[in-house]
């Protein structure tokens, strides 16, 4: 039997998976302001450097990506020395059935990025992140599909609360500008949840059969593969790539730090995880859609209607019960 971890590594673990948390809520803020010009502070405007495209949100993932991946590459060489050896494996195609979840997993994680990008373009960060985080009912409902568990009557239970947040969020409604529409922004913002869904059912599979870390160096990489593929199609219209030259320098420096914000929330992740589990990482990452809300409200002064509020609450609370529920029934396998 393990020794248990004493209380001050545990709660430097602790600490490391709540500034991860931290850290992707404030990705969220800092991408909702490349996109849309805010006042920060309620002291001075900045963002809006991009108008709405589907092109635009390509070229924003592109350039976080390209300081992602080298960068998680010298994190994975540290956490895992085999990294090069896992990718050598995946490169080679010497595991078939590896690759295509892999390639699947990637695909699912890339969509739901562009999804994302193009929901904050229309409606406020604290709506869109409590929305996606309706993820865990397709996850359940793909996790049956797929492995045939069939969900629990608590965990229709908890999916009907997500459920019910999710509608209360989308009523809120809140301050939408008059060109946006809170409509595409929700089917956005939920369709990126789901997207979300699929990435993670499929890269269950990767995860068994190769190291995690291993498994998110490549999983950036194939982002970054499909990116720079797609911005080479030639888009037209609203969909084309358009960046006023005044913005170029500046988006150059927000997609970067969207990029070290990425992997800085990776290192306290994955660094965490080490000591605390994944368990109860899960549990502290579900505060993602009110961590987003109270910084949204601080930095750049979106409105916290109670419904809203509510919303938000039933969203977040039945995703850490969700993953309550998970970490007690691993806890029981492991004791039988």
């Amino acid at each position: 039997m393990p020794h248990p971890e004493p209380a001050s590594r545990a709660w430097r673990g602790f600490g490391l998976v709540l500034a991860a948390a931290l850290t992707f809520a404030l990705y969220n803020i800092i991408l909702k302001v490349i996109l849309t010009e805010k006042t920060i502070f309620g002291l001075f405007k900045i963002g809006g450097l991009l108008v709405p495209s589907l092109g635009n949100s390509l070229l924003l993932l592109w350039i976080r990506a390209l300081v992602v991946v080298p960068g998680i590459a010298l994190v994975a060489t540290v956490l895992y020395p085999k990294v090069w050896q896992d990718v050598s494996q995946f490169s080679t195609l010497q595991d078939r059935t590896l690759v295509s979840s892999l390639l699947q997993s990637g695909f699912g994680l890339f969509l739901s990025q562009i999804l994302m990008y193009l929901a904050l373009w229309q409606i406020p960060a604290n709506i869109a992140v409590a929305l996606f985080f309706t993820h865990p009912i397709t996850t359940l409902l793909l996790v049956w599909l797929h492995f045939g568990e069939r969900p629990t009557r608590f965990r229709i239970g908890v999916m009907a609360i997500i459920l019910l947040g999710a509608i209360c969020t989308i009523l809120s409604g809140g301050t939408i500008s008059p060109q946006n529409s809170l409509v595409a922004g929700s089917l956005g913002a939920t369709g990126s949840g789901i997207a979300f869904a699929f990435y993670l059912v499929r890269i269950q599979a990767s995860t068994q059969r190769m190291n995690p870390v291993s498994v998110s160096f490549i999983l950036f990489a194939i982002v970054f593969v499909l990116a720079s593929f797609s911005l080479l199609l030639p888009w037209q219209g609203s969909m084309a790539i358009k960046v006023a030259p005044a913005n170029s320098l500046a988006l150059a420096v927000g997609g970067s730090l969207l990029g070290i914000v990425t992997l800085i929330a990776y290192l306290c992740q994955n660094s965490g995880i080490r000591i605390v589990g994944a368990s109860l990482a899960s549990i502290i990452g579900a505060t993602g859609p009110a961590a987003t809300a109270i910084l949204a409200w601080l930095v750049i002064g979106e409105t916290l209607f109670p419904l809203k509020v509510i919303g938000i609450l039933l969203v977040t609370a039945g995703a850490i019960a969700l993953s309550l529920e998970r970490r007690h029934r691993q806890s029981q396998k492991v004791r039988r």
